[in-house]
């Protein structure tokens, strides 16, 4: 191509070769750029050829690797995983795909487009974010922000924005803006955030342990319900808590029930750091890992001595008199079959004692009910003196009361009990300042001597009470086959 270039000028015409020859060496490769033009002579004929010839092989080689920088540059913004936009004046001039699926475009949508038109809720917004560019860009300084953009379809996302100046010394070409969708690690934030606030904030206790059982964690209301502080836990056993109100077959149990199901839920007591031990409802639950394997136990926990004593106290109510506070008939009733139960397997004895008030109705009609109600009161307290440690005096009827007398030795048991009764019933009483004298009938029967069954006994009692009134009552009588 050099030769015909040449026999091309050598015919008068001008010509012009570019591209790569082999020097005379043969070691390497060259690029030149040649021009050659013919030499005339005076009257016009062609007298020979001038050459002109420049190596350009090193300038070649550069705009060779330009041109590969360029390719790999863009094939790194067209995979780029995050996105890349050059803005000038508020116009987006070019992007990357990941800019435009980031905001929910299309390809080549936002080419020649506005950021505040796309990008921004309002103009006062975008432009206290353009004024804080451009003060930082003219300060030389890197801009990075996280904040709130919305996208093509009106949703909102968070990213974090990196601006860049194209030319620190000549600003007007315009900024780079990197931009990463953040949002995924917004929500995680803000879920450990949550996560915190309630571990930190709830009313229930909670503590986390390793895999050992070791305390690495509590929160708040742990320190404010046992009392321990969390430096004084950390890095101890969980078992620090415990009480000894619980055995150790009872922490066995809890322990493979966790191994076996990964969670345990139950009431125990448990110990304050004062000594105090009070009664907690506890849930443990394990956290393991990808494999199974346990991490961590999480243990939840709530102080019950509330609750605890409101169900004693409903449960005290269920069982006794709301005037008299005596155990009801509920309770007698089950005090008595056991008494019963107990009796069979030890051949023990004991004896009921069915007592009705005399006159108490004429009181309570001409005095008032305020008068017979401080009566039965009084009465309630009066039985309660009269009887041993373990005997169970319980109101069964308006001014009807049974006497329990366990474990006694014979039938005489009955009757020197009743005849303290009517002696301690007939004092005089003075109630609001009124004078009050009252009496009492009693029936009693005796186990096994009248019969095993509660219900027989009550009856028998009942009937010997009502055998007591017609023998002119304030005495007692013994159930016998006669009264029937």
């Amino acid at each position: 191509k050099v030769e015909e270039a040449i026999q091309l000028c050598l015919t008068g015409e001008f010509s012009q070769y570019e591209g790569f020859y082999q020097s005379l060496t043969g070691r390497r490769s060259s690029y030149i750029k040649a021009d050659f033009g013919p030499i005339l002579g005076d009257n016009g004929t062609l007298v020979g050829g001038i050459g002109i010839i420049d190596d350009r092989t090193e300038r070649h080689e550069i705009e060779k690797k330009l041109r590969q920088a360029l390719i790999e540059q863009r094939i790194i913004l067209e995979n780029a995983v995050i996105g890349i936009a050059h803005i000038k004046d508020g116009k987006i001039l070019s992007c990357n795909p990941k800019f435009e699926a980031i905001f929910g475009y299309e390809r080549n949508e936002l080419a020649g487009e506005s950021t505040e038109k796309h990008f921004f809720s309002s103009r006062k917004s975008y432009v206290e974010l353009r004024n804080e560019i451009n003060t930082l860009i003219a300060d030389g300084k890197e801009h990075t922000k996280e904040r709130i953009v919305k996208r093509k379809d009106g949703t909102s996302i968070w990213v974090r924005g990196i601006v860049k100046s194209i030319d620190s010394e000549d600003i007007s070409q315009g900024i780079i803006l990197i931009t990463e969708d953040i949002t995924q690690r917004k929500q995680r934030e803000e879920e450990l955030k949550l996560a915190a606030a309630v571990f930190q904030n709830t009313t229930e206790g909670i503590m986390v342990t390793d895999a050992s059982g070791i305390l690495q964690s509590v929160n708040s209301a742990f320190s404010r319900i046992t009392g321990y502080s969390m430096d004084d836990v950390i890095g101890r056993k969980a078992s620090i808590l415990e009480s000894g109100e619980q055995d150790k077959d009872f922490y066995i149990k809890m322990w493979d029930e966790l191994r076996e199901k990964r969670s345990w839920k139950g009431e125990l007591w448990n110990r304050r750091k004062g000594g105090d031990i009070y009664p907690e409802l506890l849930s443990i639950s394990a956290v393991e890992d990808n494999h199974g394997e346990v991490l961590h136990y999480v243990g939840l926990f709530s102080d019950i001595s509330e609750r605890k004593k409101y169900e004693e106290l409903i449960q005290y109510k269920a069982n006794h008199d709301p005037l008299t506070d005596l155990p009801n008939r509920r309770m007698f009733y089950e005090s008595l079959n056991r008494d019963l139960a107990q009796g069979e397997r030890n051949r023990s004895r004991l004896a009921l004692l069915f007592l009705d008030l005399d006159g108490f109705k004429t009181i309570n009609d001409t005095l008032g009910h305020d008068i017979g109600d401080l009566l039965l009161q009084k009465i309630a307290h009066i039985l309660e003196k009269c009887i041993r440690k373990g005997d169970l005096v319980a109101r069964v009827g308006g001014d009807e009361f049974i006497i329990l007398l366990s474990g006694v030795s014979d039938r005489k048991a009955g009757s020197r009990v009743a005849d303290i009764i009517l002696q301690k019933i007939h004092e005089p009483i003075t109630l609001k300042g009124h004078p009050v004298v009252i009496g009492a009938s009693i029936g009693i029967s005796c186990f096994p001597d009248d019969g095993n069954q509660a219900d027989d006994l009550v009856k028998m009692a009942d009937d010997a009470m009502y055998k007591a009134k017609e023998m002119g009552k304030n005495n007692y009588q013994f159930y016998s086959n006669d009264i029937k």
